[in-house]
């Protein structure tokens, strides 16, 4: 049995799972009133300013004043896994790092374990998936599908549990960077790494385009398919990463299509990553809901 420590997580419930469990640590409370005097009002926690110090004085030293590039919130919970695989270490914590990146993705938000770091901003009071966690049966939803999704990671190769990781790891970073075009790119790496687990976990050597990619996923997972909508994506794709260009435009001139593609692809996703990991196997609705309309879905 290995236990590992994170935060920070607003979350109160006891979460029981296959293989293991998640409770609050006994300061959950001094925890949750630091970040609830810290965080913005936009519903992110920000990197906290530095400054460099004279040793011999003791005085801040002029000029010196940046944003943290690394730093750590206060821990939440204790996360138990009762067998891990035999790939699990201490420095790479496998199982229990998978655990956390699925956290991170169902709640929407970025969680580090206690002695790891964090950079950027973080959304704490926002979350920002459109998975709708219904408090009646919060327990059994999150439980089921913690339980479900380890054991279908479980029997990949290691190369793609490890690849899963990091793209659960990046589709958590995705909404924390401030430009549309810079969420976007985000999601194409996800989209991109969702699109060669597929092919390694079903053994499947064709090759398509990056287009015909997007037709293969949703004929592989049931997922819906737009034509117009995958046109645009694919288009935004092509003009960014070849020529710079986003939306007809320099990167960082603003965008209101290119948002919304860039949304539009987040959403996609976030149905994806819940299909790939098999639970689009137990009649869930989440998976088959329409990804390019804004507002929260219902995961049952």
């Amino acid at each position: 049995m290995i236990q590992e420590s994170f935060g920070f997580l607003k979350c109160t419930d006891d979460i029981n799972f296959d293989g293991g469990k998640i409770f609050i640590v006994d300061e959950y409370e001094d925890s949750k009133n630091f970040v609830k005097d810290n965080v913005n009002q936009d519903g992110f926690y920000y990197p906290p300013i530095t400054h460099r110090v004279n040793k011999k004085t003791s005085e801040v030293i002029p000029n010196t004043q940046k944003i943290a590039m690394l730093y750590r919130l206060p821990i939440s919970h204790n996360l138990v896994i009762n067998n891990p695989t035999e790939y699990y270490d201490i420095e790479k914590k496998h199982d229990a790092h998978f655990i956390l990146q699925l956290l991170s993705y169902i709640f929407g938000t970025k969680l580090q374990f206690q002695d790891w770091w964090f950079n950027g901003k973080i959304p704490i009071n926002k979350s920002t998936t459109d998975i709708n966690i219904l408090a009646y049966n919060f327990n059994l939803f999150v439980g089921n599908f913690i339980s479900k999704s380890y054991n279908e990671w479980k029997n990949w190769r290691i190369e793609d549990q490890e690849r899963m990781i990091n793209i659960l790891f990046m589709s958590s970073r995705a909404p924390c960077y401030d430009w549309d075009w810079e969420n976007f790119i985000i999601e194409y790496m996800v989209f991109d790494g969702l699109y060669k687990i597929t092919k390694n976990i079903r053994n499947n050597t064709d090759r398509h385009t990056h287009k015909d990619r997007f037709e293969c996923l949703c004929n592989e997972f049931a997922l819906l398919y737009d034509e117009d909508k995958i046109t645009r994506i694919y288009n935004l794709r092509n003009d960014l990463f070849h020529e710079s260009i986003w939306d007809g435009k320099m990167p960082c001139t603003g965008s209101t299509d290119g948002a919304i593609q860039a949304g539009h692809l987040r959403r996609f996703n976030s149905r994806l990553i819940s299909a790939i990991l098999g639970y689009n196997r137990y009649n869930n609705s989440y998976t088959k809901s329409n990804w390019w309309e804004s507002g929260v879905c219902s995961f049952d």
